[in-house]
């Protein structure tokens, strides 16, 4: 596990668990690579990738995968 910091605006009504590129950065930028945040999308992103390849996996959609 590891700790991403999430913003006031990515807690304000109507944003929490939203995907959405809030602050406009390019793709390349990542959410909170090494010590030091990077200005990537939002926190939200990452367990929201997680949630949709658990779901794959636990649906059969991705058989090679126990």
């Amino acid at each position: 596990m590891k700790r991403v910091r999430v913003t006031d605006t990515e807690l304000a009504p109507g944003r929490t668990r939203s995907t959405a590129n809030l602050s406009g950065p390019p793709p390349f930028c990542h959410y909170g690579i090494g010590d030091i945040p990077s200005p990537g999308a939002t926190a939200w992103r990452e367990p929201a990738v997680h949630t949709m390849t658990a779901g794959w996996v636990l649906s059969g959609r991705l058989p090679n995968l126990p």
